[in-house]
């Protein structure tokens, strides 16, 4: 895969901030070691909190209130940016992004339906290209830049970032499978 069609960046958005910072890093480097290789935060299954049946209603109502209101308020009321996306889509940006609540790239960057393909994940990672790993990542980037055509790819990041701040915690040499 060749990522040589699309620019690399990086954007830094502080939840309070008026302006996003972006720095172009044309192609990305391996690290001093010559690649990258995420650790595991955790390495233990984890279990959902068991929720109320009423709660579980809440919840599904919640959504369904938000889907009707975004068809009636939103897709209905703009049929010239959802029509065309009916017949495929064509973006011109890939945006890798945390999968924090707190921070959605379309708001943040002001973007329309149909200008990014997204990918979000624990500290908006993007580990260096490899056809056995990280499958999800790379076959992400391979769709976006060779079948979409992307002509950009932003990598963005936010204050506060727990996974962020999870890794930098982790001692080097230190094991990495807890």
């Amino acid at each position: 895969m060749s990522t040589a069609a699309a620019n690399w960046c990086y954007a830094t958005v502080a939840p309070r901030a008026k302006s996003v910072v972006v720095a172009s890093l044309g192609t990305p480097a391996p690290s001093s070691s010559g690649s990258f290789r995420p650790r595991l935060i955790r390495n233990a299954p984890v279990q959902a909190a068991p929720v109320a049946p009423a709660l579980m209603d809440a919840a599904v109502e919640r959504l369904k209130t938000g889907f009707e209101k975004f068809k009636t308020e939103v897709y209905d009321k703009k049929p010239d940016v959802f029509e065309p996306l009916k017949a495929g889509q064509a973006p011109k940006y890939m945006v890798f992004a945390c999968a924090d609540s707190r921070v959605c790239p379309s708001v943040t960057l002001g973007l329309e339906p149909g200008e990014a393909f997204t990918v979000r994940n624990i500290a908006n990672m993007v580990p260096s290209y490899c056809k056995n790993k990280y499958a999800g990542v790379g076959s992400a980037i391979e769709y976006a830049v060779c079948a979409l055509k992307v002509e950009v790819i932003v990598v963005i990041g936010h204050s506060r970032c727990g996974g962020i701040k999870a890794l930098l915690s982790l001692k080097d040499g230190a094991d990495d499978s807890l």
